[in-house]
């Protein structure tokens, strides 16, 4: 339409909408609806358009210009009240107009080269980007603020459809990869190839929501594709008809190297969409999509055939499948590399267990289970220790201090042999003060005899006995210093734990000696075990220290109660052992085998570890 052509006075009357009346409100609400409810963009502008002519007086003129636009040809007029042609350079100012509002991302006003006649554009934002403008051109009026609400209103809703197509996008896509992990994730602990594809896809088919969903695969690339998988039909025929077509899309579909789509809304005369019009047709299908996957190391050499797939839904499943190609393709090659590894065993041990070789197997397996229930003595290992049959302490004859150490730990001593001495200087200093007492009360004895005083003379006569008793006794200490082993052994305990003038209490033990002829072998039975156990049953020794001399023993004592040793509840079980040739010692290590009663071999293989899952499942 012409602006010039329009005169004030012929124009129609203007309805200006208060943004606070009910009319705004009403507006608001049905263009809120649109947004919700249009599925595509042209929908939306169409529905909007709508509900402007019905609760106002639209522009003469609607114009939509997109952000990436460079010229006016990619403009298009969205509304327009003349039926004629519009005036080229109102359409250029107001493509101007647009491109201003969209670089400052802020309503442009402009006057119109014709001032009856006002230019209004608005931007339609984006993530806070500006991607397109819609312009209009409404009649001029006293205020501009009423048509600047309602393209602003109509922008706004144009940009609340944006966001919410964006999100229901992402919502899809994140479904897709939920269900792209979900099949990967059955891939991965598939065994059998030919099962994997089967339930790919029939996985596929249930979450697309199509009829049908083939998978082909190529062994070579000189070879045909054969179709391995096929939802809902586990096992299906392989020389019939529908299969064959489906596997010459497929074929086609890989000399292509790139996906292929045919719908029945318009047929076709290109000869690489034929094998997909054949298999609609066969099929009674309204649309075939066939996508290849390509793994990463190789071109593609799998097929996904989509049969009867809503067509609203074409492009968004190819793609989804395009996208999932490589790890689908993968996940495929590695289930057929786990079935070839599985099928050529399988067939291997199939092919060996025929004719002799079979009988030979089975009368192994005989003989193995009958040897399973032979009777065979079981041994109990454990660890052992040697300690001293007795153990003999020498300890201070009397209280004084030690003068000096002869002997060590680990020293052997004969009978009669000094260990220390102890020192004799307190013992004579003592000595003679009591000499010096003596001769004192036997002088106040005398004293008293001649002075007739007879009970001091008796006192002190007394008192000279008890001081010559007590010199007898420092006499007595003073000849016997030197403490002596009273066996023959090894000094076990002592000498590091004294020091030379260290004082002694009477009684305090100085040395641990333990006799040497015989030891006993201190076996820590597992508690585990102690029921198997029973004194006199023999057991063998090995000791750590002197690995060549092995032992052959009995048991002669149980303890009753458990100990614990090195974090391991045990029973100890002692054998005597002589030590004729002089070298075991105490504290040598060792392990111990005790034989015990005949116990099946299965019985002896199995019977820890099954105690092992009871013990935790129970």
């Amino acid at each position: 339409m012409h602006p010039e052509s329009t005169h004030p006075k012929q124009r129609p009357p203007v309805r200006v909408l208060n943004h606070r009346g009910r009319r705004h409100r009403s507006l608001h609400k049905s263009l809120l609806r649109c947004a919700l409810t249009s599925q595509t963009f042209d929908e939306l502008l169409h529905a909007l358009i709508g509900e402007l002519k019905q609760h106002c007086q639209p522009a003469l003129i609607l114009f939509y210009r997109p952000a990436e636009s460079e010229n006016q040809a990619s403009s298009r007029i969205l509304y327009q009240q003349s039926t004629s042609t519009p005036d080229a350079a109102l359409l250029s100012q107001l493509d101007q107009v647009c491109q201003n509002s969209i670089q400052s991302k802020e309503v442009e006003i402009q006057p119109c080269i014709d001032i009856n006649f006002m230019l209004y554009a608005a931007p339609i934002t984006t993530r806070g980007q500006a991607v397109d403008a819609l312009g209009a051109v409404f009649p001029a009026t006293n205020s501009t603020e009423p048509f600047s609400l309602l393209l602003q209103a109509v922008a706004t809703h144009i940009t609340l459809w944006h966001t919410l197509r964006e999100g229901l996008q992402q919502e899809q896509h994140a479904r897709d990869s939920a269900a792209i992990v979900e099949l990967l994730s059955n891939l991965s602990r598939s065994t059998n190839f030919t099962q994997a594809a089967g339930q790919t896809a029939s996985d596929l088919a249930d979450y697309l929501g199509c009829r049908q969903i083939a998978i082909g695969s190529q062994d070579t690339v000189h070879t045909r594709c054969r179709l391995v998988g096929l939802s809902g039909c586990p096992q299906f025929d392989k020389a019939a008809k529908s299969v064959g077509l489906i596997e010459a899309a497929l074929d086609e579909t890989l000399r292509q190297q790139s996906s292929l789509v045919w719908t029945d809304q318009h047929s076709t005369e290109n000869p690489e969409l034929q094998p997909l019009q054949t298999v609609g047709e066969q099929l009674q299908a309204k649309s075939i999509l066939c996508v290849p996957l390509a793994s990463s190391d190789q071109q593609a050499d799998t097929v996904v055939c989509v049969v009867d797939l809503p067509l609203d839904r074409l492009k968004q499943t190819q793609c989804l499948l395009e996208a999932a190609g490589q790890p689908l393709a993968n996940a495929l090659h590695a289930a057929q590399r786990r079935s070839s590894l599985t099928g050529n065993w399988k067939t291997a041990l199939r092919q060996s267990l025929q004719g002799k070789t079979r009988r030979a197997v089975l009368a192994a397996c005989l003989l193995f289970t009958a040897l399973m229930f032979i009777p065979w003595p079981y041994q109990v290992k454990c660890a052992c220790q040697l300690e001293p049959v007795m153990q003999r302490f020498v300890v201070a004859p009397f209280a004084g201090s030690l003068e000096t150490m002869l002997v060590e730990p680990g020293d052997l001593v004969h009978q009669g042999d000094v260990l220390a001495r102890m020192d004799p200087r307190e013992l004579k200093w003592k000595r003679a003060s009591l000499i010096s007492d003596q001769k004192q009360a036997i002088k106040r004895r005398d004293s008293a005899q001649a002075a007739r005083d007879f009970t001091t003379q008796q006192l002190s006569r007394l008192e000279a006995e008890r001081l010559g008793l007590e010199i007898e006794l420092l006499d007595h200490r003073i000849n016997n210093l030197e403490i002596k082993s009273p066996v023959d052994g090894i000094v076990v305990a002592g000498t590091l734990n004294w020091a030379e003038g260290a004082p002694l209490e009477i009684g305090e033990a100085l040395f641990e000696i333990a006799p040497l002829d015989q030891m006993v072998v201190e076996v820590a039975v597992p508690d585990s075990e102690i029921s198997h156990v029973r004194e006199a049953q023999s057991v063998h020794i090995r000791l750590e220290a002197l690995p060549d001399s092995d032992q052959t023993l009995q048991l002669e004592r149980i303890h009753p109660r458990a100990e614990l040793r090195d974090d391991a509840n045990i029973f100890v079980a002692e054998a005597a052992v002589y030590n004729s040739q002089g070298l075991l010692r105490p504290g040598m290590k060792g392990r111990a085998s005790i034989q015990t009663a005949p116990q099946p071999v299965y019985w002896i293989l199995f019977h820890k570890p099954w105690n092992l899952i009871r013990k935790y499942l129970y």
